[in-house]
């Protein structure tokens, strides 16, 4: 069960789909992206219209179990957490937890993770938390949710090839300053 402090808010973000939103998720060491298909409204949202979210950082995640039947057992059920929504939670003890164990860290200081906030989505048959300092970049995209998810983590992953090309561009030029 959930600590006495904690709370949820729920997030303005696209519902995913009741029946089948099929959440994929691609996380990588730090970053973090993930799609679901949204819920479609006679005719207001074409059925192929996903929810996109990007997290350029994340300390932690979890995904998986429990489904929408057993909802009910998870601990932050008591508080509000309902199937297919999404929540920040407030005073998270997941936060409190991680910064619990890293105080065994020589440098270790809690103010490393004054700015950490703790989302979850819930969907037909799954959750997804995690923790992150960033804000949650959504869009929304029409196509097969894999495809559109590929492409984006192909574009983010050209994206941060450029940077480390201008970086070492950047380096080699002050270098060639200094020894002329």
């Amino acid at each position: 069960m959930s600590d006495i402090q904690t709370s949820l808010r729920r997030i303005d973000v696209p519902q995913s789909d009741v029946g089948a939103p099929t959440p994929l998720v691609f996380a990588e060491e730090n970053k973090l992206l993930f799609g679901y298909y949204v819920q479609t409204h006679a005719g207001n949202e074409p059925f192929d219209t996903c929810a996109i979210v990007r997290v350029e950082s994340y300390l932690a995640l979890k995904f998986g179990y429990p489904n929408d039947e057993a909802i009910g057992g998870h601990r932050y059920a008591p508080i509000g957490l309902r199937p297919c929504s999404a929540y920040e939670v407030l005073d998270s003890e997941w936060i409190r937890e991680i910064v619990e164990a890293n105080r065994v860290h020589p440098h270790h200081s809690d103010r490393m993770f004054i700015s950490d906030r703790h989302f979850i989505f819930t969907f037909h048959e799954s959750v997804l938390e995690f923790i992150t300092n960033d804000e949650l970049v959504i869009s929304r995209s029409r196509g097969e949710l894999r495809d559109l998810i590929y492409a984006e983590a192909s574009r983010q992953a050209a994206a941060r090839q450029a940077e480390v090309v201008r970086i070492a561009e950047d380096l080699i030029a002050r270098r060639s300053r200094s020894d002329g």
